[in-house]
């Protein structure tokens, strides 16, 4: 992987990222929302997949309506409505702004735009840990500059990965970030002949989680022939940065998994 494509990574500690984690975790879920107020519901929850745009590093939904979307970008964490891909006048920074202000937003901007604002919802069907609700505290990214920006350089060296990957492999499975978690992730049917009922690779990228503090790569077998290959293995932020921090020890970590699983499953 060449250095225009892999962002120099390893200036923080990568366990510290994880409370600049939390609150993008947080401002995240109110992309989530819109999509489940607006789209129509998957018993998997695909509805609520986000796009990451490497291009501008923001997490961005699918149209609601028309061409109605919204955005956040990961540096920043600031919010923005788009009308046919084209960013609105009015952004949100949620710098000391309460979950009650940034929803209050989200209504005007609705209204604004001749969308139904009474289905609006903040229901989710999932719970994330310690969620940041009602008027009590105030969101506060500019306490976590740094790290929001490391952060958004993960996810950006993150897509770069999984794109070399899919263009390599040949793969058409979309990548997608799920709000519940903020992982991005990719989907390889290793029989081709079955595609939907045969075994599964999922390949992606977690900022960090309550079992592995620090953001990691992972290969997970799934589908409805799961072995024990490939379960489980990751590879961390730390061990890349420790193996030079250029983005080859992920792309072999993706190539050998598949390799392995591909030969077991022939």
């Amino acid at each position: 992987m060449t250095d225009n494509d892999w962002q120099r990574v390893g200036g923080l500690d990568p366990k510290s990222l994880q409370p600049a984690r939390h609150l993008a975790q947080n401002i995240a879920q109110w992309p989530a929302r819109l999509l489940h107020s607006y789209m129509p519901q998957e018993p998997d929850n695909s509805h609520l997949n986000l796009t990451f745009e490497a291009d501008r590093c923001v997490l961005a939904t699918r149209h609601i309506r028309r061409d109605i979307s919204m955005e956040m970008r990961l540096a920043d964490l600031f919010l923005q409505f788009r009308e046919g891909g084209v960013l609105v006048s009015h952004e949100m920074n949620v710098e000391e702004r309460s979950p009650a202000q940034v929803e209050a937003w989200i209504l005007v901007e609705l209204l604004h735009r001749d969308v139904d604002r009474d289905r609006f919802s903040k229901d989710l069907p999932y719970e994330i840990k310690d969620p940041i609700v009602g008027d009590a505290f105030d969101y506060a990214p500019e306490s976590f500059t740094n790290e929001l920006r490391e952060l958004a350089r993960w996810y950006a060296n993150a897509a770069s990965a999984l794109s070399k990957v899919k263009a390599k492999h040949g793969l058409s499975s979309e990548m997608n970030c799920r709000p519940q978690t903020l992982q991005l992730d990719v989907k390889i049917a290793l029989d081709k002949a079955q595609p939907e009922t045969g075994p599964q690779l999922t390949l992606g990228f977690s900022p960090g989680n309550e079992r592995q503090l620090e953001p990691h790569f992972f290969v997970i077998n799934d589908g409805p022939q799961q072995t024990t290959l490939a379960i489980g293995k990751t590879v961390s932020a730390s061990e890349i940065i420790r193996d030079g921090g250029d983005g080859e020890m992920v792309l072999s970590f993706f190539d050998d998994a598949i390799g392995q699983a591909r030969k077991h499953s022939s």
